[in-house]
């Protein structure tokens, strides 16, 4: 856990779909800060310099305390962060209307950001789409 220093890998649901999303990485991940110590250990295990087009899987947590739309964002099987209250609202209902209930799990396309230079922190950007 976050006290001993151990990165905590989940096993995820099982993968209810896939996103085709788009060609640009324009989607912000939020709450990145609290999970350096995952992006930082997935930066150094990837070639990121190559190729950084990552699998994520964006899940919902219908059972969050804090919001029950929530959709946690993991890469390699850890947390990384979470869409952002209102796309997450926008992505639970159009999932529901699309007839997909309770917790889900569906693969995306991702790539990391900064951790260098002026901004030290990594950051996740997703293909999902944005507006329209």
């Amino acid at each position: 856990s976050r006290r001993t220093g151990k990165l905590q890998r989940v096993e995820l649901p099982a993968l209810t779909g896939r996103i085709r999303g788009t060609t640009s990485f324009g989607f912000d991940v939020v709450g990145e800060s609290y999970f350096q110590a995952e992006l930082r250990h997935i930066r150094n295990h990837t070639s990121v310099a190559y190729d950084n087009d990552l699998e994520a899987f964006i899940v919902t947590e219908p059972n969050n305390p804090h919001d029950k739309n929530a959709c946690a964002v993991y890469i390699d099987s850890l947390k990384v962060g979470y869409l952002p209250r209102e796309a997450a609202k926008d992505y639970v209902a159009q999932m529901r209307e699309n007839g997909v209930f309770g917790e889900s799990c569906f693969e995306i396309r991702a790539k990391l950001t900064g951790g260098f230079g002026d901004r030290p922190n990594i950051g996740v950007l997703l293909n999902l789409p944005t507006g329209g």
